[in-house]
C-alpha cells in the first residue's frame, strides 16, 4: 500500500471515529435529558446528568473536529495535516482504539515524505 493510499486512510478512520465519538456523544446527551424529565426530584441523578453532559461535550469536541479534519485530510489540505498530528496527541490517551489510531497517525503523518503530498 502506497503513501497515498495510507494517507486516505487515515482519513477515513479518523471520520470513522471522531463519528462513532459524536453519535455516543449524542446518546450520552439524550440519556442525560431523558433521565432528568423522569426523575427530576432526585438530586444526585442531576448531579449525573450533569457530569454526563460534561462527559458528552468533551467527546463532541474531540469527535466534530476529527471528522472534519478527516475529510480535510483526503482532499490533502494542509491545515488538516496539522490538526491531525494535534488530534493524535490527544487520541494516545484513549486506550485502546484512540491509541492505535493516534499512533498509526503520528507514525505516518511525520514523516518526510508525507510533506510532499501536502505541498
Amino acid at each position: 500500500m502506497n503513501l497515498t493510499r495510507r494517507i486516505d486512510l487515515i482519513g477515513y478512520l479518523h471520520i470513522a471515529y471522531g463519528a462513532v465519538l459524536a453519535v455516543l456523544a449524542i446518546f450520552m446527551l439524550v440519556a442525560a435529558t431523558i433521565g432528568v424529565f423522569l426523575f427530576p426530584l432526585i438530586a444526585s441523578w442531576a448531579v449525573g446528568a450533569g457530569a454526563n453532559v460534561t462527559a458528552a461535550l468533551i467527546l463532541m469536541a474531540i469527535g466534530l473536529p476529527s471528522i472534519f479534519a478527516g475529510i480535510g485530510l483526503i482532499r490533502r489540505y494542509s491545515w488538516a495535516r496539522t490538526m491531525i498530528v494535534g488530534l493524535s496527541l490527544i487520541d494516545l490517551f484513549s486506550f485502546p482504539l484512540g491509541t492505535a489510531l493516534g499512533a498509526f497517525s503520528l507514525w505516518l503523518l511525520l514523516k518526510k515524505q508525507a510533506s510532499f503530498e501536502f505541498a
